[in-house]
């Protein structure tokens, strides 16, 4: 389990976890503050990590189903797979 300075917890929260937990810090100081205070800010900021990553990857297999399975592409699809993720749910739940 990783030491977190930042927020001064143990928590494992993934990428897409801390994505938008630094999202809510910046833009919302406020409702970060009170989410951090709250006994649910572990259940929370799991959900929205384990939202974005099985999203992440049903974008990913949806692409690969239809294009297939080159280096090349796998590539764009992650960039493309990951901006959409940030849109639909790292930039979008509060």
């Amino acid at each position: 389990m990783k030491k977190d300075n930042v927020y001064n917890t143990t928590l494992p929260i993934g990428r897409w976890g801390r994505l938008h937990l630094d999202y809510i810090k910046e833009k919302y100081p406020d409702v970060f503050m009170k989410l951090i205070e709250s006994n649910d800010y572990c259940a929370y900021i799991e959900n929205i990590n384990i939202q974005a990553q099985i999203r992440f990857e049903e974008i990913i297999e949806c692409v690969e189903k239809i294009e297939g399975n080159s280096l090349k592409l796998l590539d764009g699809i992650n960039v493309i797979a990951e901006e959409i993720v940030l849109e639909e749910i790292i930039y979008k739940t509060l």
